[in-house]
């Protein structure tokens, strides 16, 4: 198997293990912000949906390396 081959096909579950936890993380917010008020607030729902959406496109960037390999 080509050494090319090799990494992608390890690269795939950590990056998929990576975003699982990712996950767990972003839904742990939802418990974590009901102790939050104003500013505080505001700014952590801003830095959450960030990383939601820098999820997303890891797991679509996820999606391609499973095709890939």
């Amino acid at each position: 198997v080509d050494y090319f081959d090799s990494a992608v096909l390890l690269l795939h579950p950590i990056a998929a293990l990576t975003l699982i936890w990712m996950f767990v993380r972003q839904r742990r917010w939802r418990q974590q912000s009901l102790l939050l008020r104003g500013a505080e607030r505001a700014a952590s729902l801003e830095d959450h949906q960030v990383t939601g959406d820098r999820m997303m496109a890891a797991v679509i960037g996820v999606i391609a390396l499973a095709f890939g390999a």
